[in-house]
């Protein structure tokens, strides 16, 4: 995420955290205990989602196990049912973002593999992949 996109997200929060108490439809001005739980969320998410950037960008996944992102898309799937049936906005929010993170992470930990794979096929079989000199 860039600096001006991370500004973007910030400012629609802060925004977001002024119209909205704990509910949807409540518009009275956000408690210190749901501004607590907001700005937790949005570390949290823009930590996880740096954590799939940098495997994105280093096409690296070296460590990362699929269970990783597995446990995490049911686990966040399950947080988000019970956060819906406590009307707990907050947390429903939060595991809706994290089950797209866990489905976007556990998709490029693939990526990064097959790719790897394919890469260690082509050098012991010392072929060079289309459009790249021997």
């Amino acid at each position: 995420m860039g600096a001006w996109s991370s500004r973007i997200l910030l400012n629609a929060v802060a925004h977001r955290l002024l119209q909205v108490g704990h509910g949807l439809g409540n518009r009275k001005p956000a408690t210190r205990v749901s501004l607590i739980g907001w700005l937790s969320s949005l570390v949290l998410l823009v930590t996880l989602c740096q954590q799939i950037r940098v495997q994105w960008r280093s096409r690296e996944s070296r460590g990362v196990s699929t269970w990783l992102f597995g446990g995490q898309l049911a686990a966040s799937s399950g947080f988000a049912v019970y956060s819906y049936l406590l009307h707990n906005w907050v947390f429903l929010a939060t595991n809706l973002l994290l089950v797209a993170n866990a489905a976007v992470g556990q998709w490029v930990t693939l990526r990064n593999r097959r790719t790897a794979q394919a890469g260690q096929l082509r050098a012991s079989s010392g072929t060079q992949p289309a459009g790249h000199p021997g």
